[in-house]
């Protein structure tokens, strides 16, 4: 893998981790610890706060996949004859 794709995959995971522990603080009838039992429409409040994120991360993915199709020799790990 691309190490700049492995650094926004890195990147994207805690900002992921921050709004889910953003979105608990916010409610804390819900329990860290059982988060798979969330009920469904506290599940719809949990993807409803993240989704401004995951819109802005998948954006950012898609433009560093065109980024680097362009600029195919960015990538360290290729070899050149």
């Amino acid at each position: 893998m691309h190490p700049r794709k492995v650094e926004l995959y890195l990147r994207h995971v805690h900002e992921g981790g921050a709004k889910i522990a953003e979105f608990l603080i916010a409610h804390p009838d819900i329990d860290p610890h059982d988060i798979d039992d969330m009920t469904q429409k506290q599940e719809f409040d949990l993807k409803q706060h993240c989704s401004d994120l995951a819109i802005t991360h998948q954006i950012e993915r898609y433009e560093l996949d065109i980024e680097l199709s362009e600029n195919p020799e960015s990538n360290p790990r290729r070899r050149t004859r």
